[in-house]
């Protein structure tokens, strides 16, 4: 025979199971309740610690906490700053050189660029390099006296002058260097070799900062630049280098001397502010048309040559003079 339970029986236990879980949950809110207050009063009773933690900057630091410890001062006047090329041969003719300056003066340039050491050549008969190699220097090329009297008289016709500086083997003889063209009374010394040290890829800036910092000790008194290659400036994971660059530079310099004018206007373009912001002064070679003009057009008024401008009264003889030596 089958039994059968009573289904009302069962309905009326349902109830029950639900008030247990509701007590449960009520009690446990309760609990969180009382626990939570107690939490909060014992923090704002507690001696917090407020004092700053101190950190150091790294490739993600934020540009305005990076320390300016390389000690360069930025003029924002060397934003228009256009340098033509001044060719010291000939110096023993005193009057060459200063009709060179005139000339440089009255085509618009309000500064000199010197070609002081290239390629591992000196342009000017160096004491240091004397007393490094123990050899006489050439007597075709000008003397340190002839230099810095070539210097001053730009300045005297309020010219700058800018030194053209590429670094050497010998980092000692380099320091030697930059104090006879810190004597010679150049206002800037832009220094070149160091074009490469950042890329697509970024880089390494720990050798160049040292380099920087003995260069700057050296020709104290006068400003430094720092010639870079426009990669330097294209890729943004280079930013923090150039940053703390800056902090060793009164102003950057691009070597743009094999650019058309249309890539320079394209640099300008994709780089934007930096020209700005950097100061970037762009090298131009002298037979490069229209790369001035293009930069001009895209709102940038410097620009250094670093050889002269073909023109229909450069003198054959002279220039033949100058191949010869």
């Amino acid at each position: 025979m089958k039994v059968y339970r009573s289904y009302t029986a069962k309905k009326l236990k349902l109830p029950k199971r639900i008030l247990f879980f509701v007590i449960c949950a009520v009690l446990i809110l309760f609990f969180a309740l009382l626990l939570g207050n107690h939490l909060k009063n014992k923090m704002e009773s507690a001696d917090i610690d407020t004092t700053p933690i101190e950190t150091t900057p790294s490739q993600e630091t934020e540009p305005d906490d990076i320390i300016p410890e390389g000690g360069a001062t930025h003029d924002e006047s060397k934003k228009s700053v256009r340098s033509g090329y001044l060719d010291i041969s000939y110096a023993d003719d005193e009057k060459v050189i200063r009709e060179r300056i005139d000339k440089l003066k009255d085509d618009g340039f309000n500064a000199v660029s010197v070609v002081c050491v290239e390629s591992g050549r000196l342009a000017y008969a160096s004491k240091a390099l004397e007393e490094y190699t123990r050899l006489p220097a050439s007597e075709n090329i000008i003397s340190l006296d002839e230099l810095g009297s070539a210097v001053e008289y730009a300045e005297s016709k309020g010219m700058i002058t800018s030194a053209l500086f590429e670094k050497g083997s010998s980092e000692e003889l380099d320091m030697y260097i930059a104090s006879e063209l810190a004597l010679a009374g150049f206002d800037e010394i832009v220094i070149s070799g160091f074009e490469n040290i950042l890329g697509e890829k970024g880089g390494e800036i720990a050798s160049c900062t040292g380099y920087l910092t003995r260069f700057r000790t050296s020709a104290k008194g006068v400003d430094v630049s720092l010639r870079l290659s426009p990669d330097a400036f294209v890729y943004a994971r280079n930013s923090y280098h150039i940053e703390k660059l800056f902090t060793y530079t009164e102003f950057f310099s691009v070597d743009m001397t094999e650019y058309t004018s249309e890539e320079a206007g394209e640099l300008v373009k994709k780089i934007g502010g930096s020209f700005s912001v950097y100061m970037i002064r762009p090298f131009v070679s002298g037979d490069s048309e229209g790369v001035s003009d293009a930069l001009k057009a895209e709102g940038v008024e410097a620009v250094q040559y670093i050889s002269a401008i073909p023109g229909p009264d450069t003198d054959t003889a002279e220039t033949t003079g100058k191949d010869d030596q």
